[in-house]
């Protein structure tokens, strides 16, 4: 629903106004005193409140406009949270502001040279579609920021996209309603802080090299048929995508699983106790499961890829984090976004 409408011609922005100017409004529009027209499509409209006291115009029955979509009263409050912060910080903000690109902007603000646009996206939108309407934002010399609210589609993709090009941040709902907060790495702030933070300049996406010495590796349980006895057992493996992304020196982890098996540690307690045993197929020694029943070697052979696939794909399947020290610290990049 728009914020905005021409009253006998004069543009108006309704979340501007006092709710003492609203109500003489409203009586005026009532009884015929004003014209209230939307400029979206200029048709008739009225005034209404959203349950959140968001102050907006609304089109009235019969009149179809195809340049204006439904907006959720959730998008309606951040659009006036995020603009009443632009005014509080000294912009020159808008609303519904249409771009040289015919783009039309939640919230626009500039100072100084400076132009900011923040698009609320609350519904779902590909990755593609952020690219393409952020690249028409920078032909126009516009810097935009993203508030997303994640969904189970494709959510990750998007917010591991986030970049300098391209600012796109987690949104959820506070404790009250009312509130909302942005998510930044693991820490999430009201959303009038992280305009604040914007505005100021103070958020800043960083690329760093980094040295890593101690890599945390997922150990998985899950249950299989030992081949000997025909018994259920538990059995632990590594994590599958741990093991391809590093070049880790695996045995030590199972050194590590070995020991904090023999020191009781509750994980642990309902396998076959892992052993350093000797593989006739495989003609090496390796750390291995074992049945807890008949004491049978259970090799690699025998945890296939499909229980291997488990702990990709089931999130209940129980699993403990134990931390390999390396020898040789492993190089990566960190890119995150910081407060300056």
């Amino acid at each position: 629903m728009p914020f905005k409408a021409l009253l006998n011609g004069r543009l108006v922005i309704s979340i501007n106004l006092s709710d003492e100017e609203w109500d003489e409004l409203k009586r005026q529009t009532r009884s015929g005193k004003i014209e209230l027209i939307l400029p979206c499509c200029n048709s008739p409209g009225y005034l209404r409140k959203s349950k959140y006291g968001t102050k907006h115009f609304v089109h009235k029955r019969g009149f179809k406009c195809d340049k204006w979509t439904h907006e959720s009263f959730e998008h309606m409050r951040l659009k006036e949270m995020v603009y009443k912060v632009c005014i509080e910080e000294g912009w020159n903000a808008d609303v519904e502001h249409v771009l040289p690109s015919g783009e039309i902007a939640d919230v626009y603000a500039e100072k100084d040279n400076k132009k900011v646009v923040f698009e609320i996206q609350l519904s779902h939108q590909n990755l593609e579609r952020f690219r393409e309407r952020q690249e028409k934002y920078l032909k126009d010399g516009i810097r935009a920021f993203w508030l997303f609210k994640p969904t189970k589609s494709k959510s990750e993709e998007i917010l591991s996209s986030s970049n300098e090009k391209l600012p796109i941040f987690a949104i959820q709902e506070g404790k009250d309603e009312k509130e909302f907060c942005v998510k930044i790495n693991d820490v999430c702030m009201p959303i009038e802080t992280f305009v604040k933070y914007v505005l100021r300049n103070k958020l800043q996406f960083r690329v760093k090299t980094l040295k890593k010495e101690k890599v945390p590796v997922k150990v998985f349980k899950t249950s299989t048929t030992c081949w000997k006895c025909g018994r259920r057992i538990n059995v632990v493996f590594i994590d599958p995508q741990r093991d391809q992304e590093l070049d880790l020196p695996l045995y030590k982890v199972w050194q590590i699983i070995a020991k904090l098996q023999k020191r009781g540690a509750p994980f642990f307690s309902d396998v076959g106790p892992i052993k350093y045993l000797y593989s006739k197929t495989m003609r090496i020694k390796y750390w291995m499961n074992t049945c807890k029943y008949c004491d049978a070697k259970i090799r690699d052979f025998f945890l296939n890829y499909e229980i291997a696939l488990k702990a990709l794909y089931d999130e209940n399947l129980p699993h403990v984090i134990v931390e390999l020290t390396l020898q040789e610290p492993i190089e990566y990049i960190d890119k995150r976004w910081i407060i300056k």
